[in-house]
């Protein structure tokens, strides 16, 4: 009897997926990139997949691809693992797909984006690991995939496969820095005035890492009740450097006001 398959993701080896206490990690990955899956998913939001189930065949049509080959159910596969699309020879878009395709609000198609990229667990655990760090060239990221349970022969393509994702949501910059985490004002952190009874932003939440120091910064100097303190920032500052800054600024308002600037 014959049996379909419509789903597809590679499994880590499992000698090499157990961590030091002997516990199994879920190292499974997606064999197309985020690009490819939002195509998937695109395909069931034309079909309606938003709000009913699109059938494997009609879905498969759409893509132009043979309903039992290997490059549909692969690709299927991918989307699922992104979290993109759910369902099992129907398929329907995810609350984050949704929240993608369909923003209520600024930030949700950002902060889908993301969730997608973190959605393979493996994903989630290699962009926390270089998290606001410059990513490795792709030999010595397979390698780290490879320490993490991939196969070897998969490796360089797996880690092709993240860096792929991560530069379709946009969270690698033009140093090569991973930032995956949402920003404030983008997807997870509200913005000042989006907060419930101008609640101000708590700090010890907003700097859960470390935001990157860029190389070019400026010195500013002045005086502080008789004390000599400089300041340096950097050129471009980073948004979570600027968030901060400004909260302390706003901290430290003399509460009299401000003296009146007095011409010449």
């Amino acid at each position: 009897m014959a049996c379909d398959i419509d789903f597809f993701v590679m499994k880590a080896d499992t000698k090499k997926s157990k961590e030091q206490n002997g516990e199994k990690k879920d190292s499974s990955y997606p064999v197309y990139d985020l690009s490819e899956a939002i195509k998937v998913a695109e395909a069931v939001r034309d079909l309606g997949g938003s709000r009913s189930p699109v059938a494997k065949s009609t879905l498969a049509k759409k893509l132009d691809l043979a309903e039992k080959g290997p490059s549909f159910f692969q690709r299927v596969g991918a989307a699922k693992v992104f979290g993109v699309i759910a369902g099992w020879g129907e398929y329907q878009l995810t609350p984050a797909a949704k929240d993608y395709f369909f923003p209520t609000a600024e930030g949700k198609k950002q902060a889908a984006l993301i969730t997608f990229f973190k959605a393979p667990a493996l994903f989630k655990r290699i962009a926390e690991r270089y998290e606001t760090s410059t990513l490795p060239d792709n030999e010595t990221l397979g390698n780290v995939m490879h320490m993490e349970g991939v196969n070897e022969s998969w490796k360089d393509r797996v880690a092709g496969i993240f860096t792929r994702s991560a530069q379709t949501v946009g969270v690698i910059d033009s140093n090569g820095v991973l930032q995956s985490t949402p920003q404030p004002g983008v997807g997870g952190f509200p913005n000042e005035h989006e907060l419930p009874n101008k609640e101000k932003p708590n700090l010890l939440r907003i700097f859960k890492t470390q935001p990157p120091t860029p190389q070019e910064t400026k010195q500013f100097n002045f005086d502080f009740d008789g004390k000599i303190v400089s300041l340096t920032f950097s050129e471009n500052l980073h948004a979570i450097q600027w968030h901060a800054l400004n909260e302390l600024v706003q901290s430290i308002r003399p509460k009299g006001g401000l003296p009146e600037k007095k011409d010449g």
